[in-house]
């Protein structure tokens, strides 16, 4: 018969190997599922090398939903090593980040490193919306002429984080350009405003039809009431320089300004 002892001895190097068991569960529930590399908990340095701003991924893919967008030099903790990627833990938030933009050694910023200069180049009377991520179904921050300069901190192919009129946001790049486009003359001061109730006639360059919108916007096609042909007559309710309130066959909503003419 084993003594008290012995006992004992055996019930301390159960409780012992129960607690190792509990540590590695743990251990193994924090770690995504699929998830295989080197365990580690190195601090690294977000380092892009031109002032852009690196993604954290929801899972080891860029195609993957971005969590947040992190500027050169934050500091990162690696959990967990996977070759291209990394699992990290950033300002409270985890998920992958590309370990080629990940450095041991804090990246230092170029003194006359600046934020490349743009323009608002949309091709006509129309105006650019900043948006408050990279996608046309974001809100809008505000709305900008064709020729406004903005700053570009950061490319992301078809957008880029630009600050305008001290505002951060996101503006398509097929809109911006490096040239200053040449703003068309103003309308001769002797033009009169069209009067409210008055006729006017829609003119569209080929002769198709416009847009009659319930809303003053054209990022989607929810807000359209119907189409309007080219050469119909309509009442101007409620002149502006880019929208006019028109009223159309008993129908009222808002036309771009640019294809109403006074005959």
């Amino acid at each position: 018969m084993p003594g008290e002892g012995e006992k004992i001895m055996k019930k301390s190097v159960f409780a012992f190997a129960c607690a190792l068991l509990l540590a590695a569960s743990v251990l193994l529930t924090a770690v995504p599922a699929g998830a295989e590399g080197a365990f580690c908990s190195a601090l690294l340095y977000v380092s892009t090398g031109n002032s852009g701003r690196l993604h954290l991924r929801e899972f080891a893919s860029q195609s993957a939903r971005s969590l947040g967008l992190y500027a050169n030099g934050t500091q990162v903790r690696v959990i967990l090593h996977l070759g291209a990627w990394a699992y990290v833990s950033v300002n409270g938030a985890t998920g992958y980040m590309m370990t080629r933009y990940l450095n041991a050694t804090a990246p230092r910023t170029a003194p006359n490193a600046y934020p490349s200069i743009r323009y608002v180049r949309t091709g006509n009377s129309g105006r650019l919306h900043l948006r408050e991520y990279a996608s046309r179904n974001a809100r809008s921050l505000g709305l900008y002429a064709n020729g406004v300069q903005v700053a570009v901190f950061a490319d992301y192919g078809a957008w880029s984080y630009v600050n305008v009129d001290g505002k951060g946001g996101y503006m398509m790049n097929a809109y911006l350009s490096s040239l200053r486009p040449v703003l068309s003359a103003p309308a001769p001061a002797s033009t009169p405003r069209p009067a409210p109730y008055s006729v006017l006639t829609v003119r569209q360059p080929n002769d198709s039809f416009v847009y009659l919108r319930a809303t003053r916007t054209s990022d989607s096609k929810a807000n359209v009431i119907c189409k309007v042909p080219s050469g119909s007559p309509v009442t101007l309710l409620e002149w502006d320089e880019w929208w006019s309130r028109v009223n159309y066959e008993g129908m009222e909503g808002y036309m771009v300004t640019r294809y109403l003419q006074q005959e």
